[in-house]
């Protein structure tokens, strides 16, 4: 059979050669194709190690939360977060509460017996200061306010205010119903002491947990 003579024209390796026209023809390189070749294989993802299918990573507790639901969890527990400044801090402080668990709420309180009985001690405490300002003068307001540090120090001004109004009046009026409130000023006043040294420890032990 003569190469050239046909319409369909066969082509046949020879030399790298076609024996038509002469001229050289591309090969094809039937082994694997390196790592990078423009092939159809190349696409195709490489099969994951073994260990890797089957193991899954858990993401760790409160992960998906954001800081702004972080910092109201903590501050809805009572933890103070003002030391923490990236979210990774936020979830540690978090999980530390966490993990200390009952056993550490039952020592520092939170809500505890020791705390709920100093709200106590300072409500009984309003109570007598109220009932003792009713005696006074009515330019002497009297208090309502709830236990804090804010409350604390409202009601030291008051405190010193009364006793400031107490000691002027007794240089000018000596009748034993002064000095007796001056007395019982005093008394409420070292109660004050008591109750807000109580309210400080229970806050530092909550703080410190």
């Amino acid at each position: 059979m003569g190469c050239g003579k046909s319409k369909a024209r066969l082509i046949v390796k020879q030399g790298d050669q076609d024996c038509a026209t002469g001229e050289a023809f591309p090969t094809f390189d039937l082994s694997t194709p390196k790592a990078g070749d423009n092939d159809a294989s190349a696409n195709i993802p490489s099969e994951p190690p073994a260990e890797s299918q089957t193991s899954t990573s858990t993401p760790p507790p409160h992960a998906s939360n954001s800081v702004k639901e972080l910092k109201a969890l903590l501050k809805e527990k009572g933890v103070d977060y003002s030391h923490c400044v990236e979210k990774d801090e936020l979830i540690a402080c978090l999980h530390k509460y966490e993990s200390d668990g009952s056993s550490s709420r039952a020592h520092t309180g939170g809500e505890t017996s020791e705390s709920a009985g100093t709200q106590a001690d300072f409500d009984e405490f309003l109570t007598k200061i109220n009932g003792f300002m009713d005696t006074l003068p009515g330019n002497i307001r009297q208090l309502e306010v709830k236990w804090s540090d804010t409350g604390c120090k409202v009601v030291k001004r008051q405190l010193q205010g009364v006793h400031a109004l107490l000691e002027s009046t007794r240089e000018y009026n000596k009748r034993s119903l002064w000095l007796d409130k001056l007395k019982e000023y005093n008394d409420l006043a070292r109660g004050f002491k008591v109750v807000r040294t109580k309210h400080q420890s229970a806050t530092e032990d909550n703080t410190s947990s």
